[in-house]
Parts: structure tokens; sequence; C-alpha cells
């Protein structure tokens, strides 16, 4: 009794998780590039909702965004996860941090990325999160305003995406 006690002192306590959201698309704005086709809805195959983002690169680069305004403050250890599926061509997969400004964005980046058939777990892990551009010039994030799933053409075509189960660890 004695051993079992002491266990379940040492045992670090669970993450606290802050569930972003996917199953309204009323709280996403499409944001693609001028030409890029896109149309956010809620994914009908997954009862607790995912977002649906249906894309067409029309013969162009660019890219397909989702945007969500959120206030979130950083803890010092963080990751995102999120589960996804889609049917594309191979194109690239960006997850876009930006401050209540607006300004400042951090990005994790997933080059040549074909999405699976089936949902898939995806955890985004803080030291994969990079400063992408603003006024700060770099160092890490500590509170988020708005987070943004966006596809980037790589072999660009048409196809869909679906983000389900979007939280903050």
């Amino acid at each position: 009794l004695l051993v079992s006690s002491v266990f379940l002192l040492a045992a670090p306590p669970l993450p606290r998780t802050t569930r972003i959201g996917t199953g309204d698309p009323l709280d996403w704005k499409a944001a693609p590039a001028p030409g890029v086709a896109l149309a956010l809805s809620r994914a009908a195959s997954v009862p607790e909702g995912a977002l649906h983002l249906g894309f067409d690169f029309g013969g162009k680069a660019g890219w397909a965004a989702a945007t969500r305004n959120v206030d979130l403050v950083l803890p010092a250890r963080w990751e995102i996860r999120l589960r996804l599926r889609g049917e594309a061509l191979s194109n690239d997969l960006e997850l876009k941090l930006s401050d209540p400004s607006g300004e400042n964005v951090w990005w994790f980046r997933k080059r040549n990325t074909t999405f699976p058939q089936e949902f898939e777990a995806l955890r985004v892990k803080q030291r994969q999160v990079e400063f992408a551009w603003g006024p700060a010039g770099g160092g890490a994030p500590s509170r988020i305003g708005s987070i943004e799933v966006t596809v980037t053409a790589g072999r660009g075509g048409k196809g869909w995406l679906e983000v389900a189960d979007l939280v903050l660890v």
C-alpha cells in the first residue's frame, strides 16, 4: 500500500487542455489567395464535428487558408494537437499562429504532405513552430490572437482537408 501511494504522489499532473474547436464553420473565415477557391463547411462524417476545407487552386500557385480568432495565453511549454484527413495532390500544410495585433506570425510547415484518407493525429510541438514574419523580428509567441490552417499549393489541383479536435495542450 505504501509503494502505490508513493507512486501516486510522484506521478506528474495531467497537462491542461484548451479546446480550440473546429466543428462550427461560422467560427472560421476563408482566406484564400486571389484566384483560389475555398469553401468552408462542417464535415458531416464526423459526429463531434470537423472543419471541412474544399479548395481548388485553379491551375495556379497560392494558398487556401481558414482562420479563426482566439485568445490564448501560451504556457511555458505547449503543443497543438489535431486530427486531419483529406484528399488532394501533395501540397504543403501550414499551421500559423498570430499575436493579437495580427502583425507577428509563427508557423509550422509540413512540406509535400499527402493527406491521410482516415483521420490521423498530428502533434505540433512548441519547438516545431518558427517565427515567420513581423515587427517582433523573432522570439517565441506568448499570446495568440488567431490560428490558421493553410494548404499551400505544391502540386496544386483541387481537393479537401478536414480538421478535427484542435486543442492546445
